[in-house]
């Protein structure tokens, strides 16, 4: 009967939660939703409907962490011959990984990738992988969810690993994973009163950095804050893991064969080209307002109030860039996205815009016509135009206003807030952190 009792409870408050639209049950519950409705395609028309939802169709899994360990296995050669462009802290954890495969797969050449199922100790390795990117997740996440209820930190945690864009990555193998992640972890600590939480959130960022470059971006909200010795520190620290791991593969000499095949890969991957038209147009679209939102992005940690609009600005801009594009690749708005859910708590017609397009991105989405691409994937472009349109919009209201301001002081204070919207009466204290 206390089960029962409990069960009721438990039930009564999630039903009193989406009544009153909570943010975070919202996006639970669509995450949930998600995957439950993909267990019919599954059961009646077979695995295809599931494979659907990853990169070619589930093809070539794991291939982003294989090929990468069997090109960092080639030390100076992973920039030479390979033409990689990971930094080399990425390619020394493949390195480590690559020293425990056997030898024979190492060697393997690109057409004989996926034989990787014929060596047990090629699949053991994976699982290692797929265990401690688990790991890291929920170790790095549950201080997004720490101090605010034992439920909400275990389907917090839960959704940070099972949500499709994570899944995604780990399906592919991509270390995107680990740098989202510590990019989130500064992201969430950007503001602790705890010098020490602050250092940590630091060193963070220069791990996720030194991991994947583009995560560099935050630095600017350090500058435009004038937090300039936690800039210079952040600096030292990427520093370190920049210069520290190069000499496995040929010393600092590596950054320049890293930046000429970084130019190769951005030039061959920047187009909008397609075999499809809604591609083309698409990608079209949001590469124009990429461009723009580039232009407005040194502007935005001056003119957006709330400091999770600042971070969810750059990190839509960062998903948004063609060559960076996929499902995967969404994962940078995991933590400014929690940050709003936290600060806004309920959805409002205001904040939706927000937060619609922003949770999509992560509830899976089954596509009933099997043999194309995966709803996530073909809806990507449009959720990254959404979005990216409605914080050039905001951006370009909360200029005028600044103007406005400024040509008029006695409008300072006022109620003309279109940018980040007033506060609602259910939001805590300690919104605007200026």
């Amino acid at each position: 009967m206390r089960v029962k009792e409990r069960f009721s409870a438990c039930w009564r408050a999630y039903v009193a939660a989406l009544r009153r639209r909570d943010l975070a049950v919202l996006l639970f519950t669509a995450i949930a939703a998600g995957w439950l409705l993909t267990l019919p395609f599954i059961l009646f028309g077979g695995p295809n409907y599931f494979y659907d939802l990853f990169f070619d169709h589930a093809t070539d899994t794991f291939m982003d962490f294989l090929n990468s360990a069997r090109d960092a296995s080639l030390f100076d050669g992973v920039y030479i011959e390979r033409g990689v462009i990971y930094p080399p802290l990425a390619n020394l954890v493949f390195l480590v990984f690559a020293r425990l495969m056997p030898a024979d797969y190492a060697a393997t050449e690109f057409e004989e990738r996926l034989q990787w199922p014929h060596y047990p100790g090629v699949v053991a390795i994976n699982l290692i992988y797929l265990a401690l990117t688990a790991a890291a997740l929920v170790f790095l996440y549950r201080r997004m969810f720490a101090g605010r209820g034992r439920w909400l930190l275990v389907l917090g945690c839960v959704a940070a690993v099972c949500n499709i864009s994570t899944v995604y990555g780990m399906e592919r193998g991509n270390i995107v994973v680990l740098s989202t992640a510590a990019a989130a972890y500064f992201c969430l600590t950007f503001d602790a009163e705890s010098k020490k939480l602050r250092e940590a959130g630091l060193i963070a960022l220069a791990f996720a950095i030194a991991l994947k470059l583009y995560p560099a971006v935050f630095a600017w909200i350090l500058l435009t804050e004038k937090r300039y010795r936690e800039a210079a520190r952040l600096l030292l620290y990427t520093t370190v893991l920049f210069i520290a791991p190069s000499f496995f593969f040929g010393g600092p000499v590596c950054f320049l064969w890293m930046a000429f095949n970084a130019l190769i890969f951005f030039a061959w991957h920047s187009g909008v080209g397609s075999p499809h038209l809604w591609d083309v147009i698409m990608n079209s679209a949001v590469s124009v307002l990429f461009w723009v939102s580039v232009i407005g992005a040194p502007f935005v940690p001056y003119l957006f109030k709330k400091r999770w609009q600042v971070f969810a600005y750059f990190s839509v801009v960062l998903a948004a860039a063609l060559p960076l594009q996929s499902v995967y690749g969404c994962m940078i708005l995991w933590a400014p996205m929690w940050m709003g859910i936290f600060e806004e708590k309920t959805l409002t017609l205001k904040n939706a815009r927000y937060f619609v397009p922003m949770g999509l991105l992560f509830v899976p989405l089954v596509n009933p016509w099997y043999g194309v691409k995966g709803l996530n994937q073909v809806l990507l472009p449009l959720w990254m135009l959404i979005l990216l349109s409605v914080y050039l919009v905001d951006l370009a209201i909360a200029a005028l206003r600044y103007w406005r301001e400024k040509r008029n002081p006695a409008l300072v204070g006022g109620s003309d807030v279109p940018a980040g919207e007033e506060n609602n009466d259910n939001e805590t204290k300690g919104e605007d952190h200026e």
